[in-house]
């Protein structure tokens, strides 16, 4: 990576090199970014501090003369300190090898800084710097905010993608949420350069340097190797019972599909929505889900999928189907307040949802946008991220409280939902990527 591309391209980093790509043995492809790696719950052994985990990748034939060595410190610190010897994961595609170290001890809501270095023998090759803010413990009741988006990163049409990310990084949020199909059209580590490649994707970079995007598994996202490339290139919680989790996956299903993990006075859990017409997986993944969230107390539980239970126009399901009637009732008797999905290339929000009575969806029509918490479970679309914008009728679904297809008016822009946190409320609007303007807002309020 050249030194004027790499300066142009990282965000509260500096590189350095007087080597081209061409001249290097091998090059960094994905420029190191931020994941939480396996942190255990609040409660559990090692919970008592945070973590995060440094990744990136290369490309090309390995050099045996090369190094990489990371260092941290707290921010405004004189000393580094060595993070030790990374790890490595070859995912036997291209020469490609994940790189990875874990920075564990860290006191939560601190500012630290970080550096990666490229050596060759003694040579300095290059060097990438960034900062970031451990997560708020969960007796930290201060505000914070994050953003969700699906259905995202193409090498096909970039622009889309990259507007929303440069949205993103002119606001103030602390994490991200990816809603599946991270990486179109076959969750390749092809397709995911589009997400990690700083000279494909720039502003999505710049942001996963200091910060961390926490993934939900789509369809696309498992067309490769069953998902084992963002396997690769996502590190998460490994929910195990009793030592890190309250309960583990189902035997068969991979875990990093399926885990949680708490931030502040939020609790946040995904799952697996592959199988929700499998009647028999879905129910054991439920059983997960429902005894990870019957375990927190944090005040606000938000669960995160790729597929809807309905109310995507450009999407087949349905009150009338066993994946809305089970994920309504029992996300509901497990406290969930928020229900967050992509699939369908659109945006929208229900009306606090009850249940189902005769294959039509029961719920409560607050139409004042202040939901109470508790009142019903609440669903949010938002899958116009980058891949498309779709068409469709959002009359025919009369639990969809507020919502745009690309025939509305006003029509769909791209963009994501920004979810702000307090004990008390969460605050819940429509970004669009191309001017900021708030599309859609409403508020979860809970009981005094």
């Amino acid at each position: 990576m050249s030194f004027l591309l790499a300066a142009a391209l990282c965000v509260q980093m500096s590189c350095s090199s007087g080597f081209t790509d061409g001249e290097l043995p091998y090059r960094v492809h994905h420029s190191p970014y931020l994941q939480l790696g396996d942190a255990p719950l609040v409660g559990f052994a090692g919970s008592e501090t945070d973590q995060v985990e440094i990744l990136w990748q290369t490309a090309g034939v390995p050099d045996s003369h090369c190094r990489f060595t990371v260092a941290y410190r707290p921010a405004g610190a004189a000393s580094w300190t060595s993070a030790g010897d990374p790890q490595s994961i070859d995912t036997g595609v291209d020469s490609r090898v994940v790189h990875f170290v874990r920075l564990a001890g860290l006191d939560y809501a601190a500012d630290y800084e970080y550096r990666v270095q490229h050596l060759r023998d003694d040579r300095l090759l290059n060097t990438w710097q960034s900062t970031f803010r451990t997560r708020l413990a969960s007796s930290d009741d201060t505000p914070f905010s994050f953003v969700a988006y699906g259905d995202s990163a193409t090498r096909a049409a970039l622009t889309p993608f990259r507007n929303v990310h440069s949205r993103i990084n002119r606001i103030d949020t602390d994490l991200v949420i990816l809603l599946g199909d991270n990486a179109y059209e076959d969750g390749s580590h092809a397709d995911l350069d589009a997400r990690f490649d700083p000279r494909l994707s720039p502003e999505a970079t710049k942001w996963n340097a200091g910060h961390i995007d926490y993934f939900a598994i789509g369809n696309h996202d498992v067309r490769t190797a069953a998902g084992r490339p963002s396997r690769d290139s996502f590190s998460v919680p490994i929910p195990v019972a009793g030592v890190s989790a309250p309960a583990s996956p189902p035997p068969g299903e991979h875990p990093e599909h399926n885990y949680s993990f708490d931030y502040g006075c939020a609790h946040f859990a995904t799952f697996d929505s592959n199988p929700r017409r499998d009647e028999a997986r879905l129910n054991a993944l439920l059983t997960w889900l429902e005894a990870d969230l019957n375990a927190t107390k944090a005040m606000w539980k938000i669960v995160f999928a790729h597929h809807p239970i309905a109310g995507g126009p450009d999407k087949g399901e349905s009150p009338a189907d066993h994946y809305y009637q089970q994920l309504v009732k029992r996300l509901r008797a497990a406290g969930a307040d928020l229900f967050m999905v992509g699939h369908s290339h659109t945006q929208s929000r229900t009306y606090p949802l009850l249940g189902a009575e005769g294959g039509r969806a029961t719920f409560i029509k607050d139409i004042d946008s202040d939901y109470a918490k508790r009142a019903g479970l609440v669903q949010i679309i938002a899958g116009a991220a980058g891949r498309s914008l779709r068409p469709g009728d959002l009359t025919q679904f009369p639990f969809v409280a507020r919502g745009f297809t690309s025939e509305t008016s006003p029509p769909l822009k791209y963009g994501f939902t920004h979810v702000h946190v307090t004990p008390s409320r969460l605050t819940i609007s429509y970004i669009a990527a191309d001017d900021g303007a708030v599309m859609d807002r409403f508020t979860i309020t809970a009981p005094r």
